[in-house]
């Protein structure tokens, strides 16, 4: 869905420690990886922290947004916020939107630019610092640094500068995946480059041209996860009527696993609350456990809830409504909260990270293999 002006400043396993204010879990039993884009200044530990201790928690991954094209300033910043990120036991999951300056100012040609090097400035530096990054020692997490790199989300919509609107453009995407990922992986120092950056492709749940979805993968060599974003719009400003799980992810889910052998991951979802002309939190609340259990069900291997009240009320902690309040003492706030959601990760067999893991996630999690 269209949600990119979010990124602005920058965007269960057994309780055996706390650290910071929240606890820490371990990583090395579950079924899968439990991530959020936790909102507005997503790599703060102000912003995610709150929300993890509410849920005894601390997520595996955090969905993070950056325009690739921005100032050098913005830029470095967001780097920064990789390091915080991962300092405090979490993978970062880098959403690298490639702009040319701003969403607006970006031409549907930017795939075919990419591909023929007309975009290599903007790349370099990109291919140069994660590189780096990656290679760093830190001072805080035994192990490599890691890192989902999820470029050209979404490229089955008709809202984004590379989308795939017609055959011509297939050809193009393709092309510009598999450029930036043989730039990027031939960068990155390790004898095995997939031990450190794992590439999700990202296509919506429904599409919304003509052109199958199934024809922009780029191949096994370049894909490591699937990812699909979805969400409820229920009867809010823009939604279709009240939508279950099913209708939401069926049947592109399905799709993709004939397509493809790689783990599906969720790298965006969300349900409004609105239903039938009002605001109806009980109708969310059961949503979010029908999630859950669809994403069991399937063997969904990471989800990251979209953690923000933008085109409507998405937030399960500190949002608009709730069925529930929080209260942080510790910073004497309170917040709204949906229970199904704290319930369902506490039940479920779902990975956090944890600052005393190598790496914050195992090897096998990383990549998918539980």
């Amino acid at each position: 869905m269209r949600r990119r002006d979010i990124l602005g400043t920058i965007s269960t396993a057994a309780i055996v420690s706390s650290v910071s204010g929240c606890t820490q879990s371990t990583v090395e039993e579950g079924t899968r990886l439990i991530g959020s884009y936790p909102g507005d200044d997503a790599t703060s530990p102000e912003r995610y922290r709150p929300f993890e201790k509410w849920l005894e928690t601390r997520f595996g991954v955090l969905t993070l947004y950056v325009n690739a094209d921005d100032d050098e300033r913005v830029r470095q910043n967001f780097l920064s916020g990789l390091t915080d990120v991962w300092q405090t036991g979490h993978v970062p999951m880098v959403t690298w939107l490639s702009y040319v300056d701003s969403e607006s100012e970006t031409p549907s040609t930017i795939t075919r630019q990419i591909r023929d090097g007309e975009y290599d400035a903007v790349l370099e530096w990109w291919v140069d610092e994660l590189s780096a990054w990656l290679a760093a020692d830190d001072p805080v997490i035994d192990g490599p640094r890691r890192l989902y790199f999820r470029p050209f989300p979404e490229m089955n919509g008709d809202w984004l500068p590379w989308s795939v609107l017609e055959d011509d453009d297939v050809e193009p995407f393709v092309d510009a995946w598999r450029y930036v990922h043989e730039r990027l992986m031939d960068a990155v120092d390790a004898d095995d480059p997939r031990e450190r950056v794992q590439w999700i492709w990202n296509p919506n749940a429904t599409e919304h041209t003509d052109v199958p979805t199934e024809a922009s993968y780029p191949g096994e060599e370049y894909v490591d996860w699937i990812g699909i974003d979805g969400y409820n719009f229920g009867d809010s400003s823009m939604g279709d009527g009240w939508q279950s799980p099913e209708s939401v992810f069926e049947p592109m889910r399905t799709r993709l696993a004939d397509l493809s052998d790689r783990p599906v991951s969720i790298p965006e979802f969300g349900s409004t609350s609105v239903r039938d002309g009002e605001h109806d939190v009980s109708a969310k609340d059961e949503w979010i456990d029908d999630v859950f259990e669809y994403i069991e069900a399937n063997d969904i291997r990471m989800v990251c809830w979209f953690n923000i009240d933008k085109e409507t009320d998405w937030a399960v902690f500190g949002g608009a409504r709730g069925t529930d309040t929080f209260e942080d003492e510790r910073r004497d706030e309170r917040y709204r909260v949906y229970d199904s959601f704290r319930e369902r990760v506490q039940r479920g067999d779902y990975v956090g990270g944890s600052t005393q893991t190598p790496g914050v996630l195992s090897s096998n999690h990383f990549q998918g293999r539980f």
